[in-house]
């Protein structure tokens, strides 16, 4: 089953970051995009395949409370990949449109702006990543027969 959970896991990251870069890279130079997209889906496809089989492997066991479990390995993968997202995308735009801070204080604003939209991404992602595993949650608790 965890092998299993962690397919399922990696695809359902890989399909929601997909969704969500393909619309957002579009107007990177072809380089750009094509680095950023093979970063971030990559990573999406680990953290999907270790959450799932994580939450697969956890869904076997009698009384592992699946539905809390899920919710939070789902919110900690969502966390992860929503900071990584907004952290890339702001790094990849500002390298292919913004020219360099000339003054400290711009180059102290800039320096700055990239640890809060990776926490803006963080807290996004791990708020959607919850819900995602709540969902999954349930679904694992009604189909998955327990062991005795």
């Amino acid at each position: 089953m965890s092998v299993f959970g962690g397919l399922i896991g990696a695809l359902v990251a890989f399909a929601c970051t997909a969704a969500i870069l393909q619309p957002a890279t579009s107007n990177l130079s072809p380089v750009t995009r094509a680095l950023v997209l093979s970063i971030l889906l990559g990573l999406s496809l680990l953290l999907g395949l270790m959450t799932g089989s994580a939450v697969g492997r956890r869904s076997r066991v009698p009384d592992s409370r699946i539905r809390m479990f899920s919710a939070l390995a789902a919110a900690v993968c969502g966390g992860i990949l929503g900071g990584a997202l907004f952290a890339g995308l702001s790094a990849s735009y500002v390298r292919d449109y913004a020219p360099w801070p000339s003054g400290t204080f711009d180059l102290i604003l800039a320096i700055l702006a990239f640890p809060i939209l990776g926490a803006l991404g963080l807290c996004l992602g791990a708020i959607t990543g919850f819900g995602v595993g709540a969902l999954s949650g349930l679904v694992l608790a009604v189909v998955v027969p327990k062991r005795r």
